[in-house]
Protein backbone atom coordinates (compact mmCIF):
# COMPACT_ATOMS: atom_id res chain seq x y z
CA UNK A 1 0.00 0.00 0.00
CA UNK A 2 1.53 3.20 -1.14
CA UNK A 3 1.62 5.99 1.32
CA UNK A 4 -0.34 9.26 1.38
CA UNK A 5 1.68 12.73 1.78
CA UNK A 6 -0.59 15.76 2.72
CA UNK A 7 1.98 17.94 3.01
CA UNK A 8 4.85 19.18 1.28
CA UNK A 9 6.81 19.59 4.22
CA UNK A 10 6.30 16.10 5.17
CA UNK A 11 7.40 14.87 1.69
CA UNK A 12 10.58 16.84 1.69
CA UNK A 13 11.40 15.68 5.17
CA UNK A 14 11.68 11.80 3.95
CA UNK A 15 15.32 11.00 4.57
CA UNK A 16 15.20 9.32 0.91
CA UNK A 17 14.27 12.60 -0.58
CA UNK A 18 17.17 14.84 1.99
CA UNK A 19 19.83 12.34 0.56
CA UNK A 20 18.71 12.23 -2.93
CA UNK A 21 18.83 16.04 -3.25
CA UNK A 22 22.09 16.38 -2.01
CA UNK A 23 23.44 13.54 -3.64
CA UNK A 24 25.60 14.33 -6.55
CA UNK A 25 28.07 12.27 -8.38
CA UNK A 26 29.22 11.14 -11.79
CA UNK A 27 27.98 7.53 -10.98
CA UNK A 28 24.76 8.47 -9.50
CA UNK A 29 21.56 9.44 -11.38
CA UNK A 30 20.67 12.86 -10.18
CA UNK A 31 16.99 13.37 -8.72
CA UNK A 32 15.92 16.23 -10.65
CA UNK A 33 12.35 17.08 -9.31
CA UNK A 34 9.84 15.85 -6.34
CA UNK A 35 6.58 16.23 -7.77
CA UNK A 36 3.31 15.85 -4.99
CA UNK A 37 0.16 15.21 -6.74
CA UNK A 38 -3.06 13.99 -5.09
CA UNK A 39 -1.06 13.18 -2.02
CA UNK A 40 1.31 11.14 -4.08
CA UNK A 41 4.74 11.95 -4.50
CA UNK A 42 6.55 11.15 -8.05
CA UNK A 43 10.20 11.55 -7.97
CA UNK A 44 11.85 12.66 -11.51
CA UNK A 45 15.37 11.31 -12.22
CA UNK A 46 17.87 12.19 -14.93
CA UNK A 47 17.64 10.12 -18.30
CA UNK A 48 19.99 7.30 -18.40
CA UNK A 49 20.31 5.36 -21.48
CA UNK A 50 20.40 2.16 -20.32
CA UNK A 51 19.76 0.37 -17.21
CA UNK A 52 19.74 -3.55 -15.95
CA UNK A 53 16.01 -4.87 -17.41
CA UNK A 54 16.98 -3.44 -20.82
CA UNK A 55 19.76 -5.18 -20.48
CA UNK A 56 18.10 -8.12 -19.49
CA UNK A 57 15.42 -8.07 -22.11
CA UNK A 58 17.77 -7.73 -24.52
CA UNK A 59 19.76 -10.85 -23.62
CA UNK A 60 16.21 -12.66 -23.47
CA UNK A 61 14.91 -11.31 -26.92
CA UNK A 62 18.48 -12.88 -28.74
CA UNK A 63 18.02 -16.00 -26.76
CA UNK A 64 20.02 -15.87 -23.90
CA UNK A 65 17.98 -16.20 -21.15
CA UNK A 66 20.45 -16.15 -18.31
CA UNK A 67 23.98 -13.77 -17.94
CA UNK A 68 27.27 -16.20 -17.50
CA UNK A 69 28.10 -16.53 -14.12
CA UNK A 70 31.64 -14.60 -14.89
CA UNK A 71 29.44 -12.05 -16.10
CA UNK A 72 27.33 -11.74 -12.69
CA UNK A 73 30.59 -12.03 -10.55
CA UNK A 74 31.83 -9.21 -12.67
CA UNK A 75 28.75 -7.02 -11.91
CA UNK A 76 28.62 -8.16 -8.20
CA UNK A 77 32.24 -6.74 -7.58
CA UNK A 78 32.00 -3.69 -9.37
CA UNK A 79 28.76 -2.48 -8.08
CA UNK A 80 29.94 -2.24 -3.94
CA UNK A 81 33.20 -1.58 -4.86
CA UNK A 82 32.87 1.31 -6.64
CA UNK A 83 29.91 2.35 -4.86
CA UNK A 84 32.10 2.31 -1.25
CA UNK A 85 35.18 3.89 -2.67
CA UNK A 86 32.83 7.05 -4.42
CA UNK A 87 31.02 7.16 -1.22
CA UNK A 88 34.45 7.60 0.88
CA UNK A 89 35.39 10.07 -1.23
CA UNK A 90 32.54 12.27 -1.24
Amino acid sequence: MKRKYYSWEEAMNLREVKSLKKLSHNNVIKLKEVIRENDTLYFVFEYMKENLYQLMKERYDHGDKLFPEHMIRNMMYQVPRKSTEDLHIM
